[in-house]
């Protein structure tokens, strides 16, 4: 995984939290990017064993490759997006609002994955709040979206 992609997940997650491994494709153009994730098989919320992926780390996957590809893309300029707003977002873990996603397949614990991302749309709303609507692919598909105050207020 790239230096710069830990570093930004590591201001709000532990370091066995992280499931990113590697970007492996992104494209500012496309507002795209794809990464390599991995869930170690000490990864649960239950009392009983569970050998797959689950929905809540599905989402986690989601939720970081998000923010990295939206800092990717403020740090290239290539979109208009208040930095101190992802913060805000990341670190009270509020970055994904809604997800409309379907499993395509399961994924063994301990098994490289990739997951796409892109961003559909992106804006100010009113101007007090920021939008953004990002289309997921991989073992799971679907749309996620957040609504921010662009005032860091929550």
């Amino acid at each position: 995984m790239s230096d710069k992609a830990r570093e930004l997940l590591e201001l709000f997650y532990l370091p066995e939290a992280i499931y990113l491994r590697e970007i492996v494709g992104y494209s500012a153009k496309k507002k795209m990017a794809i990464a390599s994730f991995l869930v170690p098989f000490s990864a649960t919320y239950t009392s009983v064993e569970v050998e797959y992926v689950g929905a809540e780390q599905y989402i986690r996957c989601i939720n970081q490759l998000a923010y990295v590809l939206c800092c990717m893309l403020v740090d290239n300029n290539a979109v208009e997006l208040p930095r101190t707003t992802l913060d805000f977002l990341a670190r009270n873990n509020r970055l994904l609002d809604r997800a409309h996603c379907l499993r395509y397949r399961m994924t063994a614990k301990g098994v490289l994955f990739r997951i796409n991302i892109r961003i559909d749309k992106c804006g100010v709303l009113r101007d007090k709040f920021l939008t953004c609507k990002m289309s997921v692919s991989g073992p799971v598909y679907g749309t996620v979206e957040f609504v921010a105050p662009l005032n860091n207020k929550g």
